[in-house]
Formats: structure tokens, sequence, C-alpha cells
């Protein structure tokens, strides 16, 4: 058979096309994997920090920048759902000036940077510092819509993302002499020591924003400290999302969420072990930013008529909150019965409920005896766990999946571990692994952010 130089020509036409849309796709595919950072490519004297996690839109935000290489660029990205990519590209600068600060105490950096938030929208975003020796590393920001409202609210928990880090070589568990070495007063002036520069929030709190988002919920995302501070920010909402790990809860900030779901909001919880500690917060009155208190000892704190003690030890159950109370850690099981008729398990089949063994741990939550919920609490899923690591007569546990309904006002649903989002959610969970959580935490928020559970 015979072909024309016409067809020949469109045929090379085509072809061309055809490779520059595979050019394209390795571009996008490339643009995908290269916003996150390698083991190899993160280190300590490397990172930043702002003087607050949560920024209103429109603000001027300094960023504290320490690296010993000659420059670094910032690359500002917006996470969420983009096609199937979990963050967006906004802006980038050019090639900064790098001041080695590490030597120093973080709170006495300086700043040679401020990012302009007026043309950001309000969401979660990562600020990737990228030096020219070839190392990069993350700062979380927060960019609320204060005048904006939304009947979802998301809050994300930077009280335990600081309790946690061990930048200064101490946190709230343990210094260099262990325990009793511990941090008590906690400055949000300092990188995170992990999480390639963002703490707890690389794996208890992104895949869920990742995941919230792939449902097009219109969101509002904001720091638990902003709720210490303007409880307001709850009015009028639907629904209120906490991420994986939520132990650290100032006594104002839990007073407003149980009021507020009292009036009418939703409460849902997405890991274990929230509303553990009770903290104070206060602002350093130069630059605003924030200090915690955490002394964990009624005898160590001088404030002894509200000290910084386990909410349970000061009288208030962790269940009139979120239904359920802390149980151990590390906690190793498997669920062992499901209520089938709870609409969060819509959609699943019989199979979708066995091997859920990986999502119980490494804390888990059940309920207890007593409850102080003002309502009805139904168990949904129950689940028996070994606690601890003791292998010659472990202690054994409960984790319970709770939903929770009242007469009046809001209700409940708490997943009753970490491992929900740690494992469930991550993007490399097994397929059905994944397919349960996904499932039922779509299911929830969707029913969730309507109105009042019933």
């Amino acid at each position: 058979m015979r072909v024309s130089k016409k067809t020949l020509k469109s045929l090379s036409r085509f072809t061309a096309v055809l490779l520059f849309l595979q050019c394209i796709s390795i571009l996008e595919t490339s643009a995908v994997i290269d916003w996150k950072i390698k083991k190899s490519e993160w280190r300590k004297p490397t990172g930043g920090y702002l003087l607050n996690t949560s920024n209103a839109r429109g603000t001027s935000v300094p960023i504290y920048v320490s690296c010993p290489a000659e420059n670094y660029t910032l690359t500002i990205l917006k996470v969420g759902n983009f096609s199937g990519a979990e963050t967006k590209q906004v802006k980038k600068t050019n090639e900064i000036r790098c001041i080695d600060q590490v030597k120093k105490k973080a709170q006495d950096w300086k700043s040679n940077f401020s990012l302009d938030t007026k043309d950001l929208l309000g969401g979660i975003y990562l600020i990737k510092i990228s030096d020219t020796d070839g190392f990069k590393s993350f700062i979380p920001l927060i960019i609320r819509e204060d005048k904006k409202k939304t009947r979802a609210i998301f809050v994300i928990p930077t009280m335990t993302m600081f309790a946690y880090n061990s930048w200064s070589g101490r946190n709230t568990y343990k210094g260099e002499e262990g325990f009793e070495d511990r941090l008590k007063v906690v400055d949000f002036r300092q990188p995170f020591d992990s999480g390639f520069g963002t703490g707890k929030y690389w794996n208890y709190v992104h895949p869920l924003i990742v995941q919230i988002e792939k449902n097009g919920l219109d969101v509002t995302y904001v720091a638990d400290t902003d709720i210490h501070f303007n409880p307001g920010l709850l009015e009028n909402r639907t629904l209120y999302i906490s991420a994986g790990h939520d132990e650290y809860w100032t006594k104002q900030e839990r007073e407003s969420v149980i009021r507020a779901r009292l009036n009418g909001m939703n409460l849902i919880f997405f890991g274990a072990n929230a509303g553990y500690w009770q903290t104070r917060l206060k602002r350093n009155s130069g630059d605003n930013s924030i200090v915690m208190e955490i002394y964990k000892s009624k005898v160590l704190d001088p404030n002894k008529s509200d000290p910084t003690i386990r909410f349970r030890e000061a009288g208030y159950s962790e269940t009139e909150l979120n239904g359920v109370q802390y149980t151990c850690f590390p906690a190793r099981g498997d669920f062992y019965s499901f209520d089938k008729t709870f609409f969060g398990f819509q959609g699943l089949t019989t199979r979708d409920f066995i091997g859920l063994g990986s999502l119980l741990g490494p804390e888990v939550d059940e309920v207890p005896e007593v409850s102080k919920f003002n309502g009805k609490i139904k168990v949904v899923a129950e689940g028996k766990v070994k606690c601890g690591n003791r292998w010659i007569f472990p202690k054994t546990g409960r984790a319970s999946m709770v939903y929770g309904t009242s007469a009046a006002g809001g209700g409940i649903f708490s997943v009753g571990t970490m491992g929900w989002v740690l494992t469930g959610l991550k993007s490399s969970a097994e397929k059905p692994l994944n397919n349960f959580v996904t499932t039922v935490t779509n299911n929830v928020v969707r029913r969730g952010i309507e109105g009042p559970f019933k």
C-alpha cells in the first residue's frame, strides 16, 4: 500500500503532538513528585519558623530562616486536591541570602523576608525552603479568611505539634535528664525537628486535609490557638473537624467547643487521645507570638488554682468532649464487632470489614463505664488491644469507634484510634484499608456538615 506525502506529513504532525503531550505528562508527573522532600534532602541546620502558624489573609508574614548555604528560595505550596496532586505552587521567590543562625536560640533569629498574603486564599500552605547546597525544609502556614463563614471548620492541633517538638533539645516529655528535665514552658518561635519541618502535621494532619479537600467542601482552616483567643470563630458552624493527634487543649478552647456543640455543631475526631492535657497560652508582648505553659504537675505549676494537668485529673472527663477516653500506648489489636447499620458504613461490603488491624494504634480510646457525654453514645465498632511493650502478661484494653447524638445540640463521631490518619489515609496505605477509611470519612463528613447528628 502506498502512502501519500500529505498523509506522511499528517502522521508526522500527529506524532509530534503525541510527543508534546507525553512531555507535558512527564512534566506534570515530575511536578507532583518534586514538591516532596526526600530524607537525604533534609537537615536540621536548614529550617525556619513563623511567629504564628495561623495568619489572617492580607497580613505580611515575616519568615525566619537559618541555613549554612549561600542562598535559599521559598516556594509557597497550597495543600489540597489539584487534579490528583496534593499541592499546587502559588508563589516562588528569587534567591535570598542565607543567614546561618542555627547556633543561636531560635527566638533570637532574624528574618530577611516577609510574605505578602493578600493573594493567598484561605487554606493550608507549606512554605518550602530550598538552599543552594541542595537541602530543603517545610514551614506549615495557615491562612485564615476571618470574614468568610463556611459551615465546616478544620482545626489544626498546633499545641500538640509544639508539645512534641524537640528542636531545642527538649520537649514536654523529656530533656537531657529525662522527664524531670522536660520543657514546661514552650515558645512557638522555633522550627520543627521532624516531619521535614512540619512536626506532627506530616503524619497526623496532612493526609486528612487532602481527603477532606477531595470532597470539594468549603472548609475554613484555623489553629487550635485561634479558637482559644477567638471562640467566635465557632459561631454558625455545623461541623468541627479534629485531626489524628489533638492531645493538648486549653480550658477555654474545650469550653468553647463543647458550648458550640450544645448549640448545634457536630464534632468529628479523626484520631485518639484528644483533649487529654490542659495547657495555658499567652502572647509575647513584643511580636505577638505564642507561649504555651504545660507543667504536667500541680506541684510544679505556679498557678495552683488552675494547674496544667490532665483534664480528667482536674475533674473534666474526656467523654464530655468526644464520647471516649484515652486507653493506652502503644496499642496493637483488631476490631471484632461492627454495627453495620451505622450510616458511616454505607457503601461498604462484608469483606471491607476484614483486615483492619493496622488501624488500631499507636494510641486508642474507649468508652468508659461512666460517661459524661450529654446525649446518647452508640459504639459502632469495637476492638481489643494489647497495651504497652510487655510481652509477659500484657495489659489488655478496648478501642471504641462511637457515634453520639443529643436531643438538643449537635452530635459527635470519634474513630478511637490514631491509625485512622496515620495508616488508613496515608498515600501508601493498602487499597482495601484505604477504601474503608475514606468511605467512612466521606460519609460522616458529608452528613456532619448538613446539620446536627440525629
